[in-house]
């Protein structure tokens, strides 16, 4: 399931809670191996938005409903950037880590891509936010 993020106290917090340390961990020697590890995300109003298409006219079948995928270094870098957070991002090749470590990142440690063109071809969905818009209004919220 993607991310869900929007403008929200409890998305803020969430988001907030991931650099609430010194140092976050991250799989990935340099960035040709950390920029491989991604996930999938979505506004929350887009994925209202998507919702109500379905309601209209039914996809009749399972869809993966995603705005796009994301980069765990870069969207850590934004929301150190974004909160003023102290946290330092420590990368490690996931090879060198040890059966602990990698135990404790693999959600951070995925490469695979969930595919969404059905989403796009059946509703003509167009995302009306990036990820960097998405996380600087929630970041903003309750401030």
């Amino acid at each position: 399931a993607p991310h869900i993020w929007g403008p929200h106290p409890t998305a803020r917090q969430r988001l907030l809670e991931l650099v609430k340390g010194d140092t976050v961990l991250l799989p990935g020697g340099d960035e040709a191996e950390w920029s491989q590890y991604r996930d999938a995300w979505i506004d929350a109003r887009d994925l209202a938005w998507v919702v109500a298409e379905c309601l209209a006219q039914p996809i009749g079948g399972p869809v993966n409903v995603l705005a796009g995928h994301f980069v765990w270094h870069d969207l850590f870098t934004e929301v150190i950037r974004l909160s003023g957070s102290v946290c330092q991002i420590v990368h490690k090749p996931l090879a060198a880590m040890s059966d602990e470590e990698r135990a404790s990142r693999r959600f951070y440690s995925q490469s695979w891509r969930y595919d969404d063109r059905k989403l796009r071809e059946t509703l003509a969905f167009q995302p009306s936010f990036s990820w960097q818009q998405t996380l600087t209004e929630t970041l903003a919220t309750g401030q």
